[in-house]
């Protein structure tokens, strides 16, 4: 299916989202009732804390992406989910640049995720995005996350690493190999 990423809608989940969700949720193999869904649409209204987002494209649901927001200046990014027709198409990267915007708007200026530690495609994808590595899981171990981080202009940490020598914003496009893990 082709289609543009301009026609994607990114907007706040509503209850009548309930069964797309479901549906994509299975697709996925990960389980999620209708019952769940109002649920999360009405924690999301109480505060600010989690608000979960969707992309919508002609009235479906085919993404999928919750930002946290509960210890300032730190913002989470959990379970981005794009329907696997619709995948490669920029809805991720959409969805997500969605979230640090409203998270940056907010006050928001250090933005986390975790991720698989051994899949470096997804590693690439969050790279262009302007996440870098700040833990590093073991794929050894059974709770084996790396978790990303993204800086945003007004963050301090994004000045600290610009202006000393020894940091780096990029990562080498060589094998680096740190204590057992290659990169």
């Amino acid at each position: 299916m082709i289609t543009s990423s301009k026609s994607i809608c990114i907007r706040l989940l509503k209850k009548e989202d309930a069964n797309d969700l479901v549906k994509l949720y299975e697709l996925i193999g990960w389980k999620l009732t209708k019952k769940q869904v109002i649920k999360w649409v009405e924690y999301s209204r109480r505060g600010k804390y989690t608000r979960i987002f969707v992309a919508e494209l002609k009235g479906k649901v085919i993404g999928k992406i919750t930002l946290d927001t509960a210890f300032p200046p730190y913002a989470e990014i959990v379970n981005v989910i794009v329907h696997p027709d619709y995948q490669k198409l920029g809805i991720g990267s959409k969805l997500i640049k969605e979230c640090i915007k409203i998270a940056t708007n907010d006050g928001y200026n250090i933005i986390y995720l975790m991720c698989d530690p051994v899949n470096k495609k997804i590693h690439r994808f969050y790279a262009k995005l302007g996440f870098i590595p700040g833990i590093l899981g073991d794929p050894k171990d059974a709770r084996r996350d790396t978790w990303l981080y993204y800086f945003s202009e007004e963050s301090f940490v994004r000045r600290f690493l610009e202006d000393h020598p020894f940091s780096e914003f990029h990562v080498s496009r060589r094998k680096m190999n740190f204590h057992g893990l290659t990169f």
